[in-house]
């Protein structure tokens, strides 16, 4: 079994209680303050059932966490008139103009600012190949921040709904001051015989320049395209929605059906080349992003979180008043094995899901198996990890346990298909890196290695192996630097692949991971990609399987990520989700 970090002190307890509490004059809602206590004995105790579920909103991490939403001093505006704001809403002229001066004043964006809309476009529309020299173009744009020019991409918003987070955020004034909500010093406060440090996870103002950005220019990320026939080729922008720079509505590529969920990219203008001939994407992150759309003060609060130290302090001076919310009750971890747990109760376990004890994590849904113990179940499957490099891990975790044989392995490209098969138990394992948009530390990458979970689930369906099939599926940050509507189209198909799966193959077990907490992100910058989204994505999962939740399984590892004062996008406990997976996949 992993082990937690080990604390200086015997007997520490991590444990997560719903508090409400006043800091300099502002109600504090919703606060989760995850701590360390030095036991006296051993009936300690709080009540996970009373808890709630993290506010979309907010995360943490490492022990030291607090999460709170500032109320305004004027009346909050109501959700229509916030969806009437936002979806009207534009770039103040003021700052428009003072941002274009600004991209005027350098030499290599003069020509930018003359013609924007030429940038987005080949300008070779022989037969030739002109794809480099496209994306160069498109990269210059970009950098000089010229997507702050194109009037009709701003004020197209990319779903045709406001979501909850964004009713809340967007309706607070654009942060004027940084040092109106962040210190750097420590508070320590006691609390039955406990000392508590509290930080700030992320700010209201954080949320507020995300979500208007990912509103306004729909990521914090362009994709590019590339279609080519013969020596022909050519690059054009890519998006989750028909919104895209330098394109009217009828010059768009509609690659939803090869993509399993929208996919939207500029037509190609040469006239040998069509929409058939997309095969490659590329990713390049949105530069200069004080150009686009959020105030000077909201670029530097979300630098912040690329700094150290990455958890902010409440300041010492501030007044913390500290009161229990519920009441308190053993803290017993479950005894219920895994195997008998209904797929139901994975997604109706309360906040926190368990707690650290001496280093190890107590969960309060059910005892697992070892990994050696696992291994004999495994006999005669089929088992699919479909999604992101952490559904990867998965599928090592497997194949360390099993001795699993590769027989599709690219040791150069991480992001490319795996199967390794284990012939003494008649098991074969495999991993496939989910559909677009996915992230990439290379150039051009192949579409057909992108395979949506319709497509991989429909093929293994449809198959004539009589195997029991189980299905692993983690989806999480490659979606994070987009709007919010690109994780419910992507979890909506997913639904549909596996509500269509399910009825082929009655016996097949599936289970859906949630978020977890990160700090050490790719190389792009944390507010980029980061955990930030994470309470969000939650809720979207939740409601958008809401109708499944007696067939599929949920592993949800928010509160051991912060238990395990997890900092990489890799969790190093994986290991144990692994486990838990398969003590619930495993029969008795």
């Amino acid at each position: 079994m992993d082990s937690l970090p080990q604390m200086k002190k015997q007997q520490v307890f991590v444990f997560t209680l719903i508090l409400s509490l006043v800091i300099a004059g502002y109600e504090i809602h919703n606060l989760i303050i995850t701590h360390t206590y030095q036991s006296k004995s051993q009936g300690i105790s709080t009540d996970p059932n009373t808890s709630t579920i993290l506010k979309p909103g907010h995360s943490g991490v490492s022990q030291n966490q607090l999460i709170f939403k500032k109320e305004k001093d004027n009346e909050v505006s109501t959700p229509s008139s916030v969806e009437a704001f936002v979806f009207k809403m534009s770039l103040d002229p003021e700052m428009k103009d003072k941002k274009i001066k600004a991209m005027k004043s350098k030499p290599e964006c003069a020509n930018v600012t003359r013609e924007p809309r030429s940038f987005w476009r080949t300008q070779q529309l022989g037969n030739v190949s002109s794809a480099e020299e496209d994306i160069k173009r498109m990269t210059t744009a970009l950098g000089c921040g010229a997507l702050v020019m194109m009037d009709e991409f701003i004020a197209t918003p990319p779903w045709h709904r406001l979501f909850p987070s964004e009713k809340e955020y967007l309706q607070y004034p654009a942060l004027k001051s940084i040092l109106d909500i962040i210190s750097e010093k420590y508070t320590t406060v006691e609390l039955l015989n406990t000392r508590l440090s509290v930080a700030l996870a992320y700010p209201s103002e954080h949320y507020r320049a995300i979500l208007l950005f990912h509103r306004l220019f729909k990521g914090m990320i362009m994709y590019f395209s590339k279609y080519e026939r013969g020596k022909v080729n050519e690059a054009t922008p890519c998006y989750h929605s028909p919104v895209l720079p330098g394109y009217s509505k009828g010059e768009i590529c509609n690659l939803t059906s090869i993509n399993g969920s929208p996919w939207f990219c500029g037509h190609p203008l040469k006239k040998s080349l069509t929409c058939e001939d997309f095969i490659n994407r590329r990713a390049q992150q949105i530069y200069n992003i004080f150009y686009l759309g959020i105030t000077m003060e909201e670029y530097k609060l979300l630098q912040r979180t690329d700094r150290a130290p990455r958890m902010r302090m409440i300041s010492s001076d501030q007044i913390v008043n500290v009161e229990p919310k519920s009441g308190v009750s053993n803290m017993a971890p479950a005894s219920e094995k895994c195997y008998s747990i209904e797929p139901r109760k994975t997604w109706e376990l309360g906040y926190p899901t368990g707690y650290a004890y001496n280093g190890t994590w107590k969960s309060f849904l059910c005892t697992g198996l070892d990994m050696v113990k696992t291994r004999e179940c495994l006999k005669n499957k089929r088992i699919i990890s479909l999604g992101d490099s952490n559904a990867r891990t998965h599928y090592y975790n497997l194949q360390s346990t099993m001795g699993c044989k590769d027989v599709l392995i690219h040791p150069k490209v991480w992001h490319k298909p795996l199967k390794c098969v284990q012939d003494s138990l008649n098991t074969t394992v495999t991993w496939n890196p989910h559909s677009l948009p996915f992230i990439s530390s290379v150039g051009w990458s192949p579409i057909k290695d992108f395979l949506s979970a319709a497509h991989v689930l429909d093929q293994a369906s449809n198959s004539n192996d009589t195997r029991k099939i189980w299905v692993i599926l983690h989806h999480n940050m490659h979606w994070g630097p987009f709007h919010q509507s690109v994780y419910e189209a992507k979890y909506v198909a997913i639904k549909n692949a596996v509500s269509r799966f399910l009825e082929r193959r009655p016996n097949a077990k599936v289970v859906i991971q949630g978020p977890h907490v990160t700090w050490n992100d790719w190389e792009t910058n944390h507010y980029t990609v980061g955990d930030q989204l994470g309470p969000f994505i939650s809720q979207i999962q939740r409601q958008v399987f809401e109708d499944m939740q007696d067939k599929i399984y949920f592993v949800n590892n928010w509160g051991q990520s912060i238990a395990a004062e997890n900092k990489d996008i890799h969790p190093w406990y994986a290991k144990r989700t692994t486990q838990l997976i398969f003590g619930l996949f495993c029969d008795k």
